[in-house]
């Protein structure tokens, strides 16, 4: 019992380890009292794209009383502003601390994860929530960090999940509900957002200096713009992601 204790320890004392090394590593955290900001929007170059319908399969009482539940993986406005990609500095080396970003909450609610995609700081545990009353999963995927593979039956209405060391993103599935997909942006700096409803973001507080802001989304991936910040001064910048080509159909290449 004794060994098993002092092997836990252990591995405490190295995740421990990994997360203070990784806060610090490439950042540091420095008084900002006269930042600039950047606003803008980004854009779909394309026409806007009718939201995919999905089929409750399980617990249909709960997940199919609203009907076929929403995709969130490409969500359009009208005027053509895409929600849920992540936009980030790429190349910020000090600014604002880490530790005054809010506790990322996730919830099971609908049986969708709300939000589908989180900002979240490393070194900071999450609050996870089931709103739906049933049983749910939180499995993730990663590379970096280790996964966590849980169950929340619904007389546990939130946990805290431990948190996270190594910046990454990190995608999050419901093993009971096999829709349910989420994404999390692990982040070592806090100057990364998400876009709102209407395609709209805002990141403030950024020391002056040039920078490179790139923008990610699951289904339509990465551009980037170069951007200088100005003391006290906003800057605006819009981006567009054109819209990828529709693959042929079979049988149906060039004659």
């Amino acid at each position: 019992m004794k060994r098993v204790s002092m092997v836990s320890q252990a591995v405490g004392l190295l995740w421990f380890f990994l997360v203070t090394t990784a806060l610090w590593a490439g950042y540091d955290a420095i008084p900002v009292s006269d930042g600039g900001w950047i606003t803008g929007k980004i854009s779909y170059g394309g026409a806007t794209p009718a939201i995919k319908k999905i089929p409750a399969t399980t617990d249909k009482q709960v997940c199919g009383k609203h009907g076929a539940i929403p995709s969130e993986e490409l969500v359009v406005s009208p005027d053509s502003g895409i929600q849920f990609a992540v936009v980030y500095l790429t190349d910020i080396k000090a600014g604002r601390s880490l530790f005054n970003m809010p506790t990322p909450v996730l919830d099971q609610s609908g049986c969708r994860f709300q939000p589908h995609v989180s900002v979240v700081p490393i070194g900071k545990p999450m609050k996870v929530r089931n709103s739906d009353g049933i049983l749910h999963n939180i499995h993730t995927a990663s590379l970096k960090n280790p996964p966590i593979n849980i169950a929340q039956p619904g007389s546990v209405p939130e946990m805290t999940l431990g948190q996270f060391a190594i910046p990454e993103l990190v995608k999050v599935n419901c093993d009971a509900h096999g829709w349910m997909n989420a994404w999390l942006w692990v982040t070592n700096h806090p100057y990364a957002v998400v876009t709102s409803p209407n395609g709209t973001f805002k990141i403030a507080d950024i020391p002056a200096g040039k920078y490179r802001l790139e923008v990610w989304h699951e289904k339509l991936g990465k551009t980037s713009s170069e951007v200088t910040v100005s003391e006290g001064k906003e800057t605006k910048l819009n981006l567009v992601f054109q819209a990828k080509p529709a693959a042929p159909k079979a049988g149906a290449g060039k004659k």
